[in-house]
């Protein structure tokens, strides 16, 4: 599983280094969780458990909701 260290250095596709991305698409944030799917994605935003965004026709996790689901700020994830 990811750690939050690595999250906040992940330079990846097409951000420019040394830029953090502010939103992954649902397969980029599944990488990072060890391999989650789209519809794990969309049972944990059902659930109350993770915020999804739509930007156009695109689904996006925000960076801020993975590394809260990991428990980074404080929260019990």
């Amino acid at each position: 599983m990811a750690d939050i260290t690595s999250l906040e250095n992940q330079n990846k596709g097409t951000t420019a280094p040394g830029v953090q991305r502010l939103a992954y698409t649902l397969e980029d944030a599944g990488e990072l969780l060890g391999g989650l799917s789209r519809n794990s994605f969309y049972r944990l935003n059902a659930a109350g458990k993770l915020r999804l965004i739509k930007v156009g026709g695109r689904t996006l996790v925000p960076h801020s909701e993975i590394v809260r689901l990991l428990g980074g700020d404080g929260e019990a994830a």
